[in-house]
């Protein structure tokens, strides 16, 4: 032990001071390993380099054609509408010409349009290269209540309102009693007499003047006088179709009908 301690002790003695020692020779196998693994490396962040270059010439391009001149809004062409302007229902949709037509709102489009009074339902479709299409359906008035001596308001079967007119429609029965008619779009606390209003056939349509609830059984008051007693809200479609047939058997004016129970009607 103490003889190799002696041997290295002469070992450095011998070397001069600041000589580095002699490099050991790399084995040429770990050589040629080292070099293949940094060209790898260096293969692989030129790759991810290039895919990166490439991801953001594609953003560039799809920014590019989304935003293009082509692919902008140059019409909006509404169908279905009747009682509502094709105007209103542009402005309400709140569609810009040179919008970009891909990233439309067309959603929000449809839900601005349904908030008009007359509009039940709207549906927005992209027509490229440059025509966003509305179609609307409207909503189907029942009845009417009386807003002022001047002008009446259109209710549909939900109670919304649709609209003024100056003279109550022909066809349409007056909704008696309620709170006052609120403005338009709003809707109104008249549930029952919207139910018989909405139960009513075409073939009574022009036989009812007016309907109402009084102490939850409802009436349905005959143009010509007289009234069909309705009972309770249950079964009007039954209670109607049995009121008809009276009416078309008795053939002159009466008093009332009572279809309280349909199979059994009574007339005074």
């Amino acid at each position: 032990m103490s003889g190799a301690t002696t041997v290295q002790q002469k070992a450095r003695r011998q070397r001069p001071a600041g000589r580095p020692r002699p490099r050991v020779p790399i084995d040429p196998r770990i050589r040629d390993r080292r070099i293949a693994v940094a060209r790898a490396q260096g293969r692989r962040r030129l790759r991810i380099l290039l895919s990166l270059v490439g991801l953001l010439g594609l953003l560039t391009a799809a920014v590019a054609v989304v935003f293009s001149p082509l692919l902008d809004v140059d019409k909006v062409v509404v169908t279905g509408e009747f009682h509502t302007s094709a105007g209103s229902i542009r402005a309400a949709a709140g569609l810009r010409k040179g919008d970009p037509i891909l990233t439309a709102n067309l959603g929000a489009a449809e839900r601005a349009t349904e908030r008009l009074p007359w509009i039940l339902h709207a549906r927005a479709e992209r027509d490229l290269p440059g025509t966003v299409r509305i179609t609307v359906t409207e909503r189907i008035p029942v009845g009417w209540a009386r807003r002022t001596a001047e002008s009446v308001a259109l209710l549909d079967g939900d109670g919304r309102v649709l609209g003024d007119a100056a003279a109550p429609p022909g066809g349409l029965p007056e909704l008696v009693g309620g709170p006052p008619v609120p403005a338009p779009g709003h809707r109104v606390a008249r549930a029952g007499a919207l139910r018989i209003a909405a139960a009513i056939p075409p073939e009574l349509a022009l036989q009812i003047a007016a309907v109402q609830v009084v102490q939850g059984r409802g009436v349905a008051r005959l143009t010509g006088g007289g009234e069909i007693r309705l009972g309770d809200l249950t079964h009007l479609e039954a209670k109607f179709a049995a009121a008809r047939a009276v009416l078309a058997a008795v053939g002159h004016p009466v008093a009332y009908v009572d279809v309280q129970v349909p199979s059994v009607p009574v007339t005074g």
